[in-house]
């Protein structure tokens, strides 16, 4: 199914908005109950509705004003989330007490049954959401970079002068060698980091209903173990034969250019492994990726640091170990959604 990226931001808009209104209806009604348990008096179902409005929204700002000061700050998460969680609540239990003129212990009395508000969205996002339209995960490795970002570190770039990204060494090592690093204009290159300082990765959400083509990104289960998930790029499509050659990717034996958006990217055919470079085992010119009617072939953008369809020594029963089985797909990277400054429509 080809569906319009304007489509596609409609129908994440459309569930975000249903998923809002769903959980306003439901705190407003439990809201309304905890009034009555907290015998609170003088107030009506309209005072009711405004006030409702007013709590979640200034306690979804708090909140995300909150994640926003320390988004860049992943060393004090906990931080992050008492302050998220107490502010909450207080808000929550100051607008009410205020608003309707009551102690602050029967405003936690009637604030209590709205603890369940968050029920039927839940029940919404597993039944439908997530096995129909969308899914949301964070990107938990640096495959992709620079398009997706998992735990990584920043420097800047000593071929155009912009930001580059590196994968951070473990807390207990501190390396004083070169690390490969890539920019946003795909130069890649290897320079010892003025920094470890470590941000924050992507959050993406994938469209389970679209059909992936050349060049999406792809959530997908691991060919050697469905509990782990991937993210990287489609390259090879069901049916072709790939191989990489000069830093291009050929398919069927004509090369096929990347689009205007990854000019630059470029694909390796060996690898850092250890001290040494490794030949890769799937899509080289001696060894060409033949994918079957149900199959991709799978890139990473940082090439020289990726593990994927070039290097997977274990497939999925029945494939290849460079094949990722249509069976194996989750959804199409739609929208990267934070952080803010990285926001994208993909699809």
């Amino acid at each position: 199914m080809r569906c319009p990226s304007m489509l596609t931001t409609f129908l994440l808009a459309l569930v975000l908005v249903g998923a809002v209104a769903i959980t306003l209806i439901a705190w407003a009604a439990l809201f309304g109950l905890g009034l009555r348990w907290a015998k609170a008096r003088q107030w009506t179902w309209r005072r009711l509705a405004v006030i409702s409005v007013v709590v979640n929204v200034v306690a979804i700002a708090y909140q995300i004003g909150v994640v926003w000061v320390f988004a860049h700050r992943p060393q004090q998460e906990l931080a992050v989330v008492l302050l998220a969680t107490v502010g909450y609540l207080l808000l929550n239990i100051g607008i009410i007490s205020w608003s309707f003129r009551i102690s602050a212990l029967r405003a936690i009395q009637a604030w209590l049954p709205t603890l369940l508000s968050g029920l039927p969205v839940v029940l919404f996002s597993f039944l439908v959401v997530r096995p129909l339209l969308f899914e949301p995960y964070v990107i938990p490795t640096n495959s992709m970079m620079p398009t997706l970002l998992g735990w990584h570190g920043r420097d800047v770039c000593a071929t155009c002068g912009g930001t580059c990204y590196f994968i951070p060494p473990p807390e207990d090592v501190r390396y004083s060698v070169p690390l490969p690093m890539i920019c946003d204009q795909f130069h890649v290159t290897e320079q010892q980091p003025q920094s470890l300082k470590t941000y924050l990765p992507t959050r993406i959400v994938a469209a389970r209903f679209l059909r992936p083509r050349r060049w999406d990104l792809l959530v997908f289960e691991s060919p050697a173990d469905p509990q782990q998930l991937y993210v990287k790029r489609v390259v090879g499509l069901p049916g072709e034969t790939v191989v990489i050659e000069n830093g291009k990717v050929t398919i069927d034996g004509e090369v096929v250019e990347v689009p205007e958006h990854l000019q630059g990217l470029q694909y390796v055919t060996e690898v850092p492994w250890g001290p040494d470079m490794m030949p890769i085992s799937a899509g080289s010119a001696e060894t060409p990726a033949k994918l079957a009617a149900d199959e991709y072939f799978m890139l990473g953008d940082f090439s020289v640091a990726a593990f994927d369809s070039r290097l997977w020594e274990q497939g999925a029963e029945g494939h290849p170990p460079y094949a990722v089985p249509r069976s194996h797909v989750r959804g199409v990277v739609s929208h990267i959604v934070w952080p803010p400054e990285r926001f994208r429509v993909l699809r």
